[in-house]
C-alpha cells in the first residue's frame, strides 16, 4: 500500500509457487494493449483465477478507489473465494472493469 504501481502501466501478482516469465507478458502487453485504461487480464474463460493475475493501473486505482462497494456486495464472500475470484467478481460485476 505504499503507491509504488502508480510508477507502473501494469501490476502483476504471482502466487510464489509460480513460474513467470516476465518477457512473454511484456510481449502480449505491448501487442494487445498499448494505452490501458481500467482493464485486467482474464486468464480463464471461467473468470480470473490465479497464479498471475495482471491489472492496469486504472484497475488499481478503481480498485483502491471504491473497495468498499465490493466489501459491501459481497460480504458473503471474505472466507469462501479466493481473491481471485474476489478481484474478478469486484471488478467485473461491481465495478464494471472489463
Amino acid at each position: 500500500a505504499d503507491g509504488r504501481f502508480r510508477f507502473h502501466e501494469w501490476t502483476v501478482k504471482v502466487d510464489p509457487d509460480a513460474v513467470f516469465f516476465p518477457d512473454r507478458l511484456r510481449g502480449i502487453l505491448t501487442a494487445r494493449h498499448t494505452a490501458p485504461g481500467a482493464v485486467y487480464l482474464n486468464n480463464c474463460k471461467y473468470g480470473l483465477h490465479g497464479p498471475i493475475e495482471v491489472f492496469s493501473k486504472v484497475a488499481i486505482e478503481t480498485y483502491a478507489a471504491h473497495h468498499g462497494e465490493c466489501q459491501q456486495k459481497l460480504w458473503f464472500a471474505a472466507d469462501r473465494w479466493g481473491e481471485d475470484l474476489y478481484m474478478d467478481q469486484c471488478l467485473q460485476k461491481i465495478l464494471k472493469v472489463q
